[in-house]
């Protein structure tokens, strides 16, 4: 044996690091390891309801390609549905195992976690070693609550990481064994998540997992960003979609080799480059933030203005039905559902369009929208994203009140209303000038395009858009003016505390506390 091979290995795979390549956990430990082993832990996952479908078809995808990579290099991949700590009990003693590996946890959930197996390992010697290669820059050098005008100025300062550029899989051929067979290595079925054919057959996949389908997805992607004949939004709008976040998300590529091809069509396209590297950075911010908080994507966030949303069950479960009456709304809920994704121009309008332009519900409502059914859900992205579409968020620089309607842009951003006829059928035959408000199409058109408002489309939640965009913005700027106020007195507060003696700072912090919460009352209250 090579004296520096002294580690029994067991790496566990992530399912937000499914590759060989450029994983350093697993690649970074192989000159240091006697024997190696492979698992996946998916026991957390079956426990989902209901299952979010087009993320288990994803991850099965991935987990077949990861399994048959594996396979050619003689390493066997062991699929456990057990509690991990069960398992591993029962792996250490069996494998003789010393070692464990994995992905670096980024979200303050997974680190506790991490950290509560590590102590769990030390109790039966085994050494834990984690390596964070999910994000651009070593955002673990960079303080946790910052705005993002902050955060960019300190990456302007760094360097990203680098990818293992060495093709450190050849070495996995150093470790073939035979199969334990007494340990599962068949890849899950749909029907074990509870996937049922009814629910199966509703689905129109677009995305499908695993490394080598990950880099034709980059391929794809830089032809058509960098094709200066054919407008962008049209081609990614109407064709199949083409997008790295499901493969991102599942880690069947990294973003240091995403860095990396870009930057080799830089001197030719760098309006792409920059659009690339821009999103890449824009998503370090996210997993920083929503790092340093349990709950990012639900109203308890730290991260979250409480605004006055309305929260009318019909609403709610008209928006989630797809049966808003808004077209465009309705055709991203139709296309949301079927292939898991939606275009991030498409997305930016249903956001705004949800929450604070026109129907006033709670950001939160998107968020579980996009829970159930998105592909790449990532907690921090999704929740920050809704919170700044909603403008109930102080992490980026001041909302503005004053910026036009979101349903003001769909004449540019959908101009034929193609597609708008895509997802919702029924609105085919309809003129470019109603599509995006068939409403207010005369009736005997509506007959004539079979497709009556109220019978065969829903009526809209407000016909009169420009009313309702107004009486909005008038809510935001009650709202934002009594934060401002709230300010105020907290800053008077921080004053007390220091001009006042003990005695009297007390009685002052009380009397201003209770005005904070005054105003803090009447915001919750303010319709």
């Amino acid at each position: 044996m090579h004296p520096h091979m002294t580690y029994n290995s067991l790496h566990i795979f992530t399912d937000d690091c499914l590759r060989l390549d450029d994983n350093p956990a697993l690649l970074n430990s192989l000159k240091t390891t006697h024997k190696l082993y492979t698992v996946f832990y998916y026991g957390h996952i079956l426990k989902i309801s209901p299952p979010p479908v087009h993320r288990i078809l994803f991850l099965l995808d991935s987990l077949k390609g990861l399994h048959a990579r594996l396979d050619q290099f003689g390493v066997p991949l062991y699929l456990i549905d057990t509690p991990m700590s069960v398992s591993l009990r029962n792996l250490i003693a069996k494998w003789k195992i010393n070692r464990v590996t994995t992905e670096a946890a980024n979200s303050i959930v997974g680190r506790k976690n991490q950290k509560s197996l590590e102590y769990f390992l030390a109790g039966f010697g085994v050494k834990f070693v984690t390596e964070n290669s999910t994000t651009l820059y070593d955002i673990r050098k960079l303080p946790g609550n910052i705005k993002e005008t902050e955060f960019f100025k300190l990456i302007s300062k760094m360097q990203p990481k680098s990818p293992i550029l060495e093709d450190l899989t050849l070495e996995l051929s150093k470790f073939s064994s035979s199969a334990d067979l007494e340990v599962n290595r068949t890849v899950p079925d749909p029907k074990d998540f509870g996937l049922t054919d009814k629910v199966l057959e509703k689905v129109d996949r677009k995305f499908f997992g695993g490394e080598v389908e990950a880099m034709a997805q980059l391929e794809k992607l830089l032809m058509i960003r960098c094709d200066q004949e054919t407008p962008q939004n049209k081609m990614e709008l109407l064709c199949d979609p083409i997008a790295l976040s499901p493969a991102i998300k599942f880690g069947c590529i990294s973003v240091h080799t995403i860095y990396t091809r870009v930057s080799k069509v830089k001197s030719d396209h760098p309006e792409v480059v920059n659009r690339i590297y821009d999103g890449l950075k824009r998503r370090d911010f996210y997993i920083l933030i929503g790092g340093q908080c349990a709950n990012i994507d639900n109203q308890g966030s730290i991260y979250t203005y409480v605004l006055p949303w309305d929260e009318k069950a019909e609403h709610q479960q008209r928006f989630h039905s797809g049966q808003t009456g808004y077209p465009i709304v309705d055709a991203a809920v139709a296309q949301l559902k079927a292939e898991g994704f939606v275009h991030s121009s498409i997305k930016s309008v249903l956001v705004k369009m949800v929450t604070c332009d026109l129907m006033w519900l709670g950001w939160q409502e998107g968020v579980k929208m996009f829970y159930r059914w998105s592909i790449d859900y990532n907690s921090a992205i999704c929740g920050l994203s809704w919170m700044y579409g909603a403008k109930s968020t102080w992490l980026f620089e001041t909302m503005k009140t004053s910026d036009a309607p979101s349903f003001d842009g769909l004449n540019e951003l959908d101009p034929e209303g193609e597609y708008v006829k895509k997802y919702l059928p029924e609105l085919t035959r309809y003129p470019k000038e109603y599509i995006h408000t068939p409403w207010r199409a005369p009736l005997d058109l509506q007959t004539k395009m079979n497709c009556v408002i109220g019978l065969d489309y829903p009526v809209p939640l407000f016909c009169d858009l420009e009313a309702r965009f107004k009486l909005c913005r008038e809510r935001l700027d009650v709202f934002y003016n009594l934060i401002t106020k709230v300010r105020r007195h907290q800053a008077i507060n921080q004053l007390s505390k220091r001009y006042s003696n003990s005695n009297n700072s007390n009685n002052s912090n009380n009397n201003n506390n209770n005005n904070t919460q005054d105003f803090i009352s009447k915001i919750k209250c303010t319709k």
